[in-house]
């Protein structure tokens, strides 16, 4: 009988270590699969997936947001997987940004959170967490000076602990608010889950003449952690063809892909597609 009770309360102690343990997985997202990232644009601005620039904070590609010559049109990569989360479960919101052509406005790629304030779905206010801003000199809660915008180099942000402007503000931009002073002033808030399927949060470029017109931007290793468990999002191209069956080889098919970019199992799926394309 005292062998079988240690025995449960040993499986309740490993039930409580395992529920505590926090994970962290790095999700690889390509144009063939976007594991709840989709690309919008309007006007002039361009989206997609590119190789760089320069050296990434993960793999060798990123997301580029091109807003072209009319800096009213804007670049979008939302993601839908989080629809629903309460904000105060946050617990990482972090990502990395990279200006190859600067407008005039020292901006980067910034985001946006879509807030459902009474939880019918729809969205209430809308977040604004700018890098232009991160520098410790605006009104508003006090944040960490994150550093001023560059051009040419890649950057990273920690949007959980940065400054955000709230559209319900009527401002426009500062004064800013952490997430942790409006999630206390909006217990309810959570990321929105519209009836369309769109995401509630957005990586973006755009959406002001001036300082916007011609941007190029990037975005890499985007960070959300829930409750502790974190899940990083690495922005790749889709991968090259395999250029003959000799590439396959030696694992080489592990860096190839079809035309649609699926992936292979192993080199005799690699070397089947260069001899019969299928």
């Amino acid at each position: 009988m005292i062998n079988r009770r240690l025995a449960v309360v040993g499986a309740l102690v490993l039930t409580v270590a395992v529920a505590g343990v926090a994970f962290a997985a790095t999700v690889v997202v390509r144009p063939s699969s976007m594991d709840g990232w989709a690309f919008s644009t309007t006007g002039t601005a361009s989206a997609g997936m590119v190789t760089g620039p320069g050296a990434p904070p993960l793999g060798t590609g990123s997301a580029q947001l091109s807003v072209g010559a009319d800096g009213d049109s804007g670049a979008r990569l939302r993601n839908s997987s989080h629809n629903g989360t309460l904000l105060a479960r946050l617990t990482a919101l972090s990502y990395s940004t990279y200006v190859q052509q600067d407008g005039s406005g020292g901006q980067a790629p910034y985001l946006i959170l879509d807030v459902d304030l009474n939880a019918d779905g729809a969205w209430d206010d809308l977040l604004f967490f700018e890098p232009v801003y991160q520098t410790g000199a605006y009104s508003g809660d006090t944040v960490p000076n994150q550093g001023s915008v560059m051009v040419g180099t890649w950057q990273e942000w920690d949007a959980l602990a940065g400054g955000w402007w709230a559209l319900s503000a009527g401002t426009f931009g500062p004064p800013l608010v952490t997430l942790e002073n409006y999630v206390a002033a909006h217990p309810g808030a959570r990321l929105a889950s519209p009836a369309n399927g769109d995401g509630s949060l957005r990586i973006v470029a755009g959406f002001g003449a001036g300082a916007w017109d011609n941007f190029v931007g990037n975005a890499d290793a985007f960070s959300i952690g829930v409750d502790g468990n974190n899940t990083t999002y690495d922005f790749e191209p889709n991968l090259p063809q395999p250029p003959s069956k000799d590439a396959c080889k030696k694992k080489g098919w592990m860096n190839y892909a079809r035309a649609n970019g699926s992936t292979f199992k192993n080199q005799g799926d690699c070397i089947q597609y260069v001899n019969t394309g299928k």
